[in-house]
């Protein structure tokens, strides 16, 4: 082990035997805002859906040959429409052996805009349908808006097996965002085991509904898209959702007729006006393409509303000709992940986590790799305040920046930097009603001007309350300051905990306007504190009778000052 990292460890030894936590889960910042995840236990709904798919007896192929079921490329809709009633009716379960079978919305066969004319197979109440491996919904070539391959908005059914849907996007002249393969509308007590749907010119699928008439009670334990016009997964109004596992590739979709790549994953109720809480769970979630939304609301309480669970979320982004586009864009919802990994090329000009308006965000481990741009940006807009809650953040972006937060809430347990370009930490105040507080940053041959930055207009006050500081760089140009202070604003908000700073790097700057020259170690707003200064205190710095601060700039009997009496910035006796 090189000295380097020896100091290394043992900083974080020390800090763990100081402060009694582990550096990789600290539970200072922990709190039963953010989920364990346990995990949860079917609804006796779901459990009797599987309870009654366990009895093979009843399956009922579908190739049977008194419905004509076809699976050679011509329209088969009709058969099996008629085969899914026939089973139905019979308490049945359709069974779909290896196969394509071609389908078409009413539409496409009439012309005729009639009821659910886009639906190509609508499921009934009360059934299970059992898909062999293999077994493959394809739309019809060159479909019409608004075609859904398989749609379910009844109650109380099941899906064994894998079933593949197919949508034949390149094969579409006329289609439009709201086509679908897989669409789930105001559907209750739904199991689904597997699903694989592809190549759908809108989404390839859709769970959601209205505020009022949602989707309850879903679970599926797999879910994989690849290749959707708008996008892989769409999560509507639904409530108790539970996606065990989710593979979303969008890195060969994006209309129109591009195909290119694009977003996702996109949680977006429409005009959600909060009328009651919704939840979605994933266990694990794995997205390839140009990013994902989290469109919910934007106030605070439509934010507490609408509550995502996520175990294990890595997200890929790529093309990186998308300037300005996050890789994850989040309004005002609540969301709680326990593993986020992001990773984008180096040279990709993009956010990794951009937290807007009310976003309420809470993550045991962050970590960003790649790109330009900041590492997080968590910015507050038209009076409303994001916040973000992470137990660690790692980041590594050799060509990149650190997090940006405007006026906005946040509370890191260990924040740490490996080869980071440019700035670490950049807080900038437009008001003065919120705080960063971070247990310990830790600094490893990163930034070239400042680690952190510290700023704020019209003599607004950056609230920033750092415990711990580690810094440690073996390259020879080395940052030309570890804290600096942009405005008296800065100054007057930022408290300090202990700086380890083995390279000598300079640890305090002052820009040129700012004449009131100190650092506040700790203390309260009426009770004593202390501070570091650097020329005299008196009728600088004001703080309550008893306070003390050590001049970093003083001399024989002027090293130390005591504020004996008066208020504001007098009353300091220099001893």
């Amino acid at each position: 082990m090189n000295r380097r990292n020896f100091l290394l460890n043992f900083f974080l030894w020390v800090l763990s035997f100081i402060f009694g936590y582990r550096i990789g889960g600290m539970t200072k910042v922990d709190s039963n805002l953010i989920s364990s995840l346990d995990t949860r236990s079917d609804s006796e709904e779901i459990k009797i859906l599987k309870e009654a798919i366990a009895n093979k007896d009843n399956y009922f192929n579908v190739m049977n040959p008194q419905f004509n079921v076809r699976t050679d490329g011509k329209d088969t809709t009709l058969a099996l429409r008629e085969v899914i009633n026939y089973c139905k009716l019979n308490n049945k379960i359709p069974y779909f052996p290896k196969g394509t079978y071609t389908v078409a919305p009413d539409l496409w066969r009439t012309g005729i805009r009639s009821d659910r004319y886009w639906a190509c197979l609508d499921i009934p109440s009360d059934i299970t349908l059992h898909f062999e491996k293999g077994a493959i919904l394809q739309l019809i070539v060159n479909a019409p808006a608004w075609t859904r391959v398989l749609v379910i908005s009844s109650s109380n059914v099941s899906i064994t097996g894998e079933v593949e849907i197919d949508g034949q996007c390149r094969t579409v002249t006329n289609g439009n965002e709201h086509m679908a393969g897989l669409f789930i509308f105001n559907a209750k007590n739904l199991y689904i085991q597997s699903v694989y749907s592809r190549d759908c010119y809108g989404d390839n699928v859709f769970i959601g509904g209205t505020e009022q008439s949602y989707s309850d009670n879903v679970v599926i334990d797999y879910v994989s898209g690849v290749k959707a016009g708008r996008k892989n997964l769409v999560i509507h109004y639904v409530d108790k959702l539970h996606i065990k596992t989710a593979i979303l590739d969008n890195s060969q979709g994006g209309a129109s007729d591009g195909w290119v790549g694009d977003h996702s994953l996109d949680l977006e109720p429409d005009a959600f006006k909060g009328t009651r809480k919704f939840h979605q769970k994933i266990d694990y979630l794995s997205t390839y393409g140009t990013g994902n939304d989290f469109t919910v609301g934007i106030t605070q309480e439509l934010a507490r509303m609408w509550v995502l669970e996520v175990g294990t979320f890595n997200v890929k982004r790529i093309r990186t000709e998308l300037t300005g586009k996050s890789v994850i864009l989040s309004y005002g919802l609540t969301a709680k992940i326990d593993n986020l990994n992001i990773v984008q090329d180096e040279n990709e000009t993009a956010v990794g986590l951009d937290l807007k308006y009310s976003a309420m965000w809470e993550i045991r481990n962050l970590s960003i790799e790649g790109g330009l741009d900041y590492a997080i940006r968590i910015n507050s807009a038209n009076g409303n305040v994001p916040s973000l809650k992470a137990n660690s953040i790692e980041i590594n972006r050799p060509n990149g920046k650190g997090l940006d937060i405007e006026s906005a809430y946040v509370n890191i347990g260990v924040l740490k930097a490996n080869k980071l370009k440019d700035l670490l930490l950049d807080v900038f105040a437009i008001n003065s009603n919120f705080a960063v507080t971070i247990d310990s940053i830790i600094s490893i041959d990163s930034c070239s001007s400042y680690i952190v930055n510290l700023s704020g207009s019209a003599g607004q006050v950056p609230y920033v309350f750092i415990y711990n500081i580690f810094v440690t760089d073996s390259r020879t140009v080395k940052p030309a300051a570890i804290i600096n202070c942009w405005t008296t604003g800065a100054v007057n908000g930022l408290t300090l905990g202990s700086i380890r700073n083995p390279d000598s790097i300079k640890e305090l700057n002052f820009s040129a306007n700012i004449n009131t020259k100190y650092l506040k170690i700790a203390g309260g707003s009426l009770l004593p504190s202390f501070f570091i200064c650097y020329g005299t205190p008196e009728g600088i710095i004001s703080a309550p009778v008893g306070s003390q601060a050590m001049r970093a700039d003083g001399g024989v009997g002027t090293s130390m000052y005591v504020k004996e009496n008066g208020t504001g910035n007098t009353g300091w006796v220099a001893k």
